[in-house]
């Protein structure tokens, strides 16, 4: 079943990416999942996909010590709360430590239709994104 986005009547939310990057990096927001989804929020684009850099999430969810020394955050805890936040429903399956996939009506217009990880939009011979022909 095909469900228009926002469609006539449909009320929607705005979030700050400050914001969500804020929250994403504040240690004292518990669980874990949360600050991941946060961290998602504010990469999203327009196709759902948040995608990071190799290694990124783990220093983006990583904890401070007591002597404010940040810690990166262990593979197995980030997989551990993308578990979380997918069986809440708030990250797809397929997500990982480098593509959070979100559900349809989080979306960020105007920031591409592509992702380098999950080859979408990309031409997969050169992993490049494609041009619209002229």
């Amino acid at each position: 079943m095909s469900r228009k986005l926002w469609g006539d009547g449909e009320q929607f939310l705005m979030l700050s990416i400050d914001m969500c990057e804020e929250l994403a990096a504040n240690v004292a927001v518990r669980p874990l999942y949360v600050r991941l989804v946060f961290a998602a929020y504010a990469r999203v684009n327009d196709i759902g996909h948040a995608e990071f850099e190799p290694g990124e999430m783990l220093h983006v969810l990583g904890d401070v010590d007591h002597d404010r020394v940040l810690t990166p955050a262990s593979r197995q805890t980030l997989y551990s709360a993308l578990q979380q936040a997918e069986a809440f429903g708030m990250v797809l399956p397929g997500s990982g430590l480098r593509c959070v996939l979100l559900p349809v009506g989080v979306r960020r217009g105007g920031t591409g239709r592509d992702c380098h990880w999950h080859k979408v939009g990309l031409d997969r011979r050169r992993r490049r994104v494609r041009r619209p022909a002229v």
